[in-house]
C-alpha cells in the first residue's frame, strides 16, 4: 500500500479481537417472531423526541403513523447484535422493523433499522434505507464503505441527519454536502455536475467522470459519455473486494496526494502555473497511477508555451487513462498531440491523435469532442504534405463539426496548397466567422501556430524554492474562485471570510436573473443596505430574505413601486401590520392576502383600485359603502370601478371630491357614451360607460351590438330596466331571467323559462312559481325544495329532496316531517343513516297536531338503547337522550325529564325548545334584479 492510502483499519471495529470483544459485550438476536412488536403509534410515544419527519415519508397526503400502519415494530433494549443469520431472517420478515434503545452492531449491512438511539457498528450501510430523518441518536460507523442513491435523477434529495465515519462513501441524487462526515472519508458522487458548496472543508471528493481515474476499472461500469446522469459503480464488487481487504483504488493511486492536488487546483485558478506544477508534481510523486496529477503538470507547461516539455508528461497521463472506458476522449492524448505539432513533430502527433480517436470508439454524448483530435491529426499530415490523408481527416472533422473554425481554416490551407484560391477563401471565410484570428494568411502559416504563444523552455525545479505550496484560501482567492462558479459555492467559503464586500461581488457577478436563493449563505452580518437593494431591485419577492433590520419604508418603497408590487408573502410574520398591509394592498396584493382581522373598510377601499373598469362583476366585499369610501378617497378609484357599477350616487360623490380638479372633464369625457365605439370588442358599455349616463336608447343600442361586447342583462341595474330593455333582455337572453325585475315578466315566460332550465327555480319570481312549474323544477332537480313556496311543498316533494341530498331534511315544513320520514325509514332506510332518520321521524312527530308523544319516545329510546351498528353509530345518543327528557317534560314528569337531561350531559333548557319552520324562499336570494328594491329610476345628468 503506498504512503497515506485509505486504511480501513483505523475504523475502531476493523479487527476481529475487536469484533470478537464487541460481540460478547452485545446481546445477539434471535428469530425475528419470537419478539413482541409495537405500532408505529406505540412508537412515536416511546420516542417522543424523534422527528418523525412526515413530508418527507410519505407522500404528503398522510401522516407518518398512517403511512407506517401496517409495519410492526420490535423494540430492543440495550446493545444488540445481529448476525448474518438473523439478517437474512430480517430480510424475509421485510414487514416488520427494527428500534433498538442502545447500541447495535450488525455483521454486515443493517436491514429493516428504523430506529438506533447509540451508536451503530457495521461493515456497510445503505443510509436511503432508512425511514426517519434523524434515525441513529449516536454515530454510525461503517467498517468498509456506505451507500446513499436516490430512486430517480429528478428530484434530489436530502440526506439522513446522521454522524458517519467510513472510508468510502458512494452518492448519487443527494445533497451529502450537508452530511456530518468523519475528514478521512473519500466521496464518489454521481448524478448530479453541480454540487455548489458541497463541502467547507477540503476533503477527496470525485464527482462523475474523474472517479474512473481513482476507482480501479473492475469496479465500474464503463461511462457512455463524460456526464453520464446515473450510478456508474459495481456496488457488490466493491462490497466483496473491501469485505475481502482488498483495495479499491487504481493500481499505483494514494489519498495522501488529494490535498497537493487540490492545492494545485487553487494555484492554476490564481495563475500561479509554476506552483500549480510544482504541487502536481509532488501528487505524481506520492500517486504514480494519478491521471489528473501528470495531467496538471502538463497543463501548467503547456500555459507557458512549454510545449516540448509537456509532451512527455501528456504522453504519461495518456498511458494511465482508463482503457474501459471508451464513451469518454482521452484529452491527455489530445493534447499530446497538440504539442507534438507545435513542436512540429509530426508523426508523434499522428500517433497520439490516432489513439484519441481508436479509443473513443463508444463516445455517444458528443462526438464534436472528436473533431480536435481528426484536424490535430490533418495540421500533422499537412506538416509532412500528406494531402490526401489531411483531406480525409478534415472531411471527417467537418461532418462532426461543419462549423469548426479550425477545421475550416485548415481546409482552406489544404486547397491552398493546391492553389484553389477560391475554395481557400471559402473555407477561411467560414473560420473567420467563428473566430477573427483565423484571418491569418496562408503565405505566412503553415497551421495555427497563430493561436499559441511562441514555444518556450521553463526551469521551475532548478529554482530556489522548488518545492510547492498550497495557496492561502484567503478572501482574495475565494473571490477569484467564486468567478468562475455557481453562486450557491460561496457556501464553502468559510463564514469569517464571507465579508460584504464578497458577498456583494457575487451577487454582482451574478447578474442574469432575478432567483437569488444563493444569498441564503450570505451571513447577517455581511448584509448591507446595497446588498438588500441589489436583491429586491431583481425581484420584490427576494424581500422574504432580507434581514429584518434592513427592511424600512425606504426599502418598502422599491419593493412597492417595482413592477410586481409589494407582497405579503414575502415578509415576515412580525412585519405584517396595518400601514405594511395597506401599502401592499394599495400596490396590487390580493386582499385574501390579508390577516382577516386587518380587512377594514379603509383596506377594502384600496383593494377596488385593482378590480378594473372591464371585470364583468363586482367582488362580495365590495359593497356600497366600500365604494364610496374608494370614490372619496382614491381618484384612481373612478377608473377602477367596473362601469356597469358607477351609478349616479358614485357620481355625484366623485364630482363633489374630484370635479374641481383640471383633469376631471377628461375623466367624465373617457366614460361617456362616445366612448362605447362600434365593433370595437374593447368598448363595451359595462367596460367603458359609467352606468349614470345610461338611458334606453343606448341601452338598447348596447344590447343590439353584434362585435361580442352587447350589453348583458347582468349589468344593467334594476332601475335602467324600461318595458322595452326588459322585453330585449328575454328576447336576447331568455336564460338571464334573475336579472330582469318580476315587474316585466309574465307567467307564460316562466314556464317557457323553466321548461328550458328546470334546474333554476331560483331565477324564477317567489309569486310565479306555480305548482305546475315546481314540479317540473323538483323533478329535474329534488334538492331545490328550498326554492318551492312551503305552501306547495308535499310529502313526495320532501322525499325526494332529502333522497337527493339528506341537507334538504332541514326544508321539510313540521306539519309534514312525521309523514315525510315514516316513508323514508320503510321504503328508504338502506339510503341513508337509519339514526338520523329515526331523530328527525321523532321531532316530527312532536309536531303534529297534536303531538305524537308516544312515537317519538318510541323512537327516541330506539336510539338512544340501539347496540351500535352500521346503522347506529353512537353519535345521535346524548341528543336522543335528552329528547327523551323533553318528551317526559311535556307530559309533566320533570323528575324523569331531569334524569334524563343529566344523563345526556346537555344541559339546555327544556323550556326554551321550539320547532323552526323552514324559511320561505325570498327573491333578493337568489335575483339580483329584486335585491334592492329601493332604487328609483334615474336620469343621467348633463
Amino acid at each position: 500500500m503506498f504512503p497515506g492510502a485509505c486504511r480501513r483499519d483505523s475504523i475502531l471495529i476493523d479487527r476481529p479481537d475487536e469484533q470478537r470483544l464487541m460481540n460478547d459485550k452485545f446481546t445477539a438476536l434471535g428469530p425475528v417472531s419470537g419478539y413482541p412488536t409495537m405500532t408505529i403509534s406505540e412508537f412515536i410515544a416511546h420516542f417522543p423526541h424523534v422527528e418523525t419527519n412526515e413530508e418527507a415519508a410519505g407522500d404528503g397526503d398522510y401522516a407518518f403513523s398512517d403511512y407506517y400502519a401496517s409495519d410492526s415494530i420490535i423494540l430492543l433494549t440495550g446493545d444488540v447484535f445481529i448476525s448474518q443469520e438473523r439478517l437474512q431472517d430480517l430480510h424475509e420478515h421485510f414487514h416488520l422493523k427494527l428500534a433498538v434503545d442502545g447500541n447495535l452492531h450488525v455483521g454486515g449491512a443493517p436491514a429493516n433499522l428504523f430506529y438506533v438511539s447509540g451508536d451503530v457498528f457495521c461493515t456497510t450501510v445503505d443510509l436511503a434505507r432508512f425511514d426517519l430523518h434523524e434515525p441513529v441518536g449516536g454515530a454510525i460507523t461503517a467498517t468498509d464503505c456506505a451507500w446513499i442513491v436516490g430512486e430517480e435523477p429528478a428530484m434530489v434529495l436530502d440526506p439522513p441527519l446522521v454522524r458517519l465515519e467510513t472510508p468510502y462513501l458512494f452518492a448519487c441524487w443527494y445533497r451529502v454536502g450537508q452530511m456530518a462526515l468523519s475528514p478521512s472519508t473519500v466521496l464518489f458522487i454521481c448524478g448530479e455536475w453541480c454540487y455548489p458548496g458541497v463541502f467547507a472543508d477540503p476533503r477527496a471528493v470525485f464527482i462523475g467522470a474523474p472517479m474512473v481515474f481513482i476507482l480501479d476499472q473492475r469496479f465500474l461500469w464503463p461511462f457512455e459519455h463524460a456526464t453520464v446522469n446515473e450510478p456508474q459503480w459495481r456496488k457488490g464488487e466493491i462490497e466483496s473486494a473491501l469485505r475481502a481487504g482488498e483495495d479499491i483504488l487504481r493500481k499505483e493511486v494514494s489519498m495522501a496526494s488529494v490535498p497537493f492536488a487540490q492545492g494545485a487546483a487553487d494555484a492554476i485558478l490564481l495563475g500561479d502555473y509554476r506552483n500549480a506544477y510544482l504541487l502536481y508534481k509532488q501528487a505524481a510523486a506520492l500517486s504514480p497511477g494519478d491521471y489528473t496529477a501528470w495531467c496538471g503538470m502538463a497543463d501548467a507547461l503547456f500555459s507557458q508555451g512549454a510545449f516540448a516539455q509537456a509532451l512527455p508528461l501528456y504522453q504519461q497521463a495518456s498511458a494511465l487513462f482508463p482503457d474501459k472506458q471508451t464513451g469518454m476522449v482521452n484529452e491527455a492524448a489530445q493534447n499530446a498531440a497538440l504539442c507534438a505539432v507545435r513542436c512540429g513533430d509530426a508523426a508523434t502527433a499522428v500517433r497520439m491523435a490516432t489513439l484519441a480517436i481508436e479509443h473513443a470508439s463508444t463516445l455517444r454524448e458528443d462526438p464534436s469532442e472528436l473533431s480536435f483530435a481528426y484536424e490535430l491529426r490533418a495540421e500533422a499530415c499537412l506538416q509532412m504534405n500528406q494531402l490526401a490523408l489531411a483531406e480525409a481527416d478534415l472531411a471527417h472533422a467537418l461532418a462532426i463539426d461543419p462549423g469548426t473554425g479550425y477545421g475550416n481554416w485548415l481546409m482552406g490551407a489544404l486547397h491552398d496548397r493546391r492553389d484553389e484560391q477560391a475554395l481557400a477563401a471559402a473555407c477561411q471565410g467560414r473560420a473567420v466567422a467563428v473566430n477573427p484570428a483565423f484571418g491569418a494568411p496562408y503565405a505566412s502559416h503553415a497551421g495555427i501556430d497563430f493561436l499559441y504563444p511562441a514555444q518556450a523552455h521553463v526551469d521551475w525545479t532548478g529554482e530556489p524554492g522548488s518545492a510547492g505550496v498550497a495557496p492561502l484560501r484567503d478572501e482574495a482567492f475565494w473571490g477569484v474562485y467564486l468567478r468562475y462558479q455557481d453562486p450557491n459555492c460561496i457556501a464553502r467559503v468559510p463564514l469569517e471570510l464571507r465579508t460584504p464586500a464578497l458577498c456583494m461581488a457575487v451577487l454582482e457577478q451574478y447578474s442574469w436573473g432575478p432567483n437569488v436563493s444563493f444569498t441564503r449563505y450570505f451571513p447577517d452580518a455581511a448584509f448591507t443596505r446595497e446588498i438588500a437593494e441589489n436583491m429586491v431591485r431583481r425581484c420584490p419577492s427576494n424581500i422574504a430574505d432580507v434581514p429584518a433590520r434592513l427592511v424600512d419604508a425606504a426599502l418598502l418603497d422599491l419593493v412597492a413601486n417595482s413592477e410586481r408590487g409589494l407582497r405579503l408573502s414575502h415578509l415576515p410574520p412580525h412585519m405584517i401590520d396595518h400601514a405594511i398591509c395597506l401599502r401592499a394592498v394599495m400596490a396590487g396584493e390580493d386582499l385574501g392576502q390579508v390577516p382577516p382581522e386587518l380587512q377594514g373598510d379603509d383596506m377594502r377601499a384600496a383593494a377596488v383600485l385593482h378590480i378594473g373598469a372591464s371585470a364583468s362583476e363586482l367582488p362580495a366585499w365590495a359593497t356600497r359603502p366600500v365604494l364610496r369610501l374608494a370614490v372619496a378617497t382614491y381618484k384612481k378609484a373612478l377608473d377602477s370601478i367596473p362601469c356597469f357599477a358607477f351609478d349616479r350616487d358614485l357620481y355625484e360623490l366623485a364630482q363633489a371630491s374630484w370635479g374641481a380638479d383640471a383633469d376631471w372633464p377628461a375623466i367624465v369625457a373617457r366614460h361617456g357614451q362616445a366612448a362605447c365605439l362600434d365593433n370595437n370588442f374593447w368598448t363595451g358599455a359595462a367596460s367603458r360607460c359609467w352606468h349614470v349616463f345610461w338611458d334606453e336608447a343606448f341601452i338598447l343600442r348596447q344590447m343590439a351590438r353584434t362585435d361580442g361586447a352587447d350589453l348583458e342583462p347582468r349589468h344593467i341595474a334594476p332601475e335602467s330596466m324600461t318595458r322595452k330593455v326588459a322585453e330585449a333582455c328575454l328576447a336576447q337572453h331568455p336564460d338571464c331571467l334573475e336579472y330582469v325585475p318580476a315587474i316585466w315578466i309574465s307567467q307564460s315566460v316562466c314556464e317557457r323559462f323553466i321548461a328550458a332550465c328546470p334546474t333554476r327555480l331560483g331565477s324564477v319570481p317567489v309569486a310565479m312559481r306555480s305548482a305546475g312549474i315546481c314540479a317540473a323544477a323538483m323533478e329535474a332537480a329534488p334538492s331545490q325544495l328550498a326554492l318551492v313556496p312551503i305552501a306547495l311543498r308535499s310529502v313526495d316533494f320532501c322525499v325526494a329532496a332529502v333522497r337527493d341530498e339528506p341537507a334538504c331534511a332541514d326544508e321539510v315544513p313540521n306539519a309534514l316531517a312525521c309523514a315525510v320520514f315514516t316513508i323514508l325509514l320503510e321504503q328508504h332506510g338502506d339510503e341513508l343513516y337509519r339514526d338520523w332518520l329515526t331523530m328527525y321521524r321523532a321531532n316530527g312527530a312532536l309536531c303534529a297536531e297534536p303531538p305524537d308523544i308516544d312515537l317519538a319516545l318510541a323512537d327516541f329510546h330506539a336510539v338512544a338503547e340501539a347496540p351500535a351498528s352500521e346503522d347506529f353509530d353512537g353519535d345521535n345518543v346524548p341528543e336522543a337522550q335528552w329528547m327523551i327528557g323533553y318528551c317526559h317534560h311535556l307530559r309533566g314528569m320533570h323528575d324523569q325529564a331531569a334524569l334524563w337531561r343529566e344523563k345526556s350531559g346537555i344541559e339546555d333548557d327544556y323550556n326554551e325548545t321550539s320547532f323552526d319552520e323552514p324559511q320561505a324562499p325570498c327573491d333578493a336570494d337568489t335575483r339580483p334584479a329584486d335585491r334592492d328594491a329601493s332604487l328609483s329610476p334615474t336620469a343621467a345628468p348633463h
